[in-house]
């Protein structure tokens, strides 16, 4: 699932998930994310920490309190580390500043989906 709320980053990110193989589902806010990952079994959650409505820290409370286990990779424009988004204990979580370069963000996908 892809929680992204800049509709071009969005785009660019859905195409080149969907080349690499992947299936994406971007629910249109993170409200509706949240009832997505109750309903469906993902593998990963990819989320911007700025997203309206809840945002990144809420998201991740959100999850961890529905015992949701899948690994989530939080993108960030600033700099922001684990604990500051409440994603301590959330295992694994990677953080990722924007702006990244699609490989990066590709491998870490790979890794965290393959292990």
């Amino acid at each position: 699932m892809l929680l992204e709320n800049e509709e071009e980053i969005r785009a660019v990110l859905t195409q080149h998930l969907r080349e690499a193989g992947y299936t994406v589902v971007c629910p249109v806010d993170s409200y509706v994310g949240l009832e997505c990952a109750e309903d469906a079994d993902f593998d990963l959650i990819l989320l911007n920490d700025q997203m309206p409505i809840i945002n990144g820290k809420e998201f991740l409370k959100a999850l961890r309190n529905r015992g949701f286990e899948a690994p989530v990779i939080v993108f960030s424009h600033a700099s922001v580390d684990r604990k500051s988004l409440g994603s301590e204990s959330l295992t694994p979580c990677i953080l990722i500043q924007k702006p990244f370069q699609i490989d990066i963000l590709l491998k870490n996908i790979a890794h965290l989906i393959n292990n």
